[in-house]
């Protein structure tokens, strides 16, 4: 029998069992905030960058809001969809990482990814008609006051800093949310930058608002604009809002 979905309310004295060596071995960015407060809503979508595996990690051992985030389903699964994963799909497709070092991660990784998905509060995304599942668990976490993160970009042919092809999970999201309870969330732009490394949060924006007047093609390619022009803020002229 399946496991009960619960959404992650708060950080538990287990999940410091991970924050702690990963703030020891994550450096913490600097973060720059674009918005005229520094508290983001309690029930909003946010997005971010991957840039392999430091976004993931970085966002949420030095983010301190609490938010579910959407994670590959085959990563929630049995150890042998684990290995595949990671080995296959994460290491060698995505981070073009060669056969030796990927064989290795997969390996010792796939042990510890169900705890760190707990610490992490993973959301299944799922490919096929099991994607109304996903959405399902996302409005019940925003339902609940607790954000939802994506990361949006197509990866199929590796990670980059400026990403280049968005996936619409989010705009679905949004437009679900909005069907379903009237309710027009608000959509916060993350994006993980190096040089120096920075965290920038963009002003959000609202997709039933966009919507009236653009194609979710248009929006989609929007949200990408922004994200990748956050990269600029804080390298090389002052952010316009606050810096914490």
């Amino acid at each position: 029998m399946a496991k009960k979905f619960k959404v992650k309310k708060k950080f538990t004295l287990r999940d410091r069992f991970w924050w702690v060596p990963l703030k020891l071995v994550i450096k913490k960015p600097q973060f720059i905030n674009l918005n005229e407060t520094t508290e983001l809503p309690k029930k909003c979508i946010l997005l971010g960058n991957h840039r392999s595996a430091a976004g993931p990690f970085t966002y949420r051992t030095h983010m301190k809001e609490l938010y579910m985030v959407i994670a590959a389903h085959q990563a929630c699964e049995g150890y042998k969809s684990r290995w595949n994963y990671l080995y296959h799909t994460f290491y060698r497709k995505k981070c073009k990482r060669p056969k030796v070092p990927s064989f290795i991660l997969a390996t010792v990784l796939g042990f510890f990814l169900p705890p760190l998905y707990r610490f992490a509060g993973a959301i299944p995304v799922y490919f096929d008609k099991r994607v109304v599942t996903t959405y399902k668990y996302c409005i019940q976490a925003l339902n609940e006051n607790v954000p939802v993160a994506f990361f949006p970009e197509n990866s199929d042919n590796g990670y980059f800093e400026l990403v280049k092809e968005f996936n619409k999970g989010f705009l679905m999201l949004a437009k679900l949310y909005y069907q379903k309870h009237g309710e027009d969330l608000p959509i916060y732009t993350h994006h993980f930058a190096s040089n120096p490394s920075r965290i920038i949060t963009g002003k959000p924006m609202y997709y039933n608002e966009l919507a009236k007047n653009h194609t979710d093609d248009e929006i989609n390619e929007m949200f990408r604009e922004y994200m990748n022009s956050l990269n600029a803020v804080g390298r090389n002229e002052p952010a316009n809002g606050q810096s914490t």
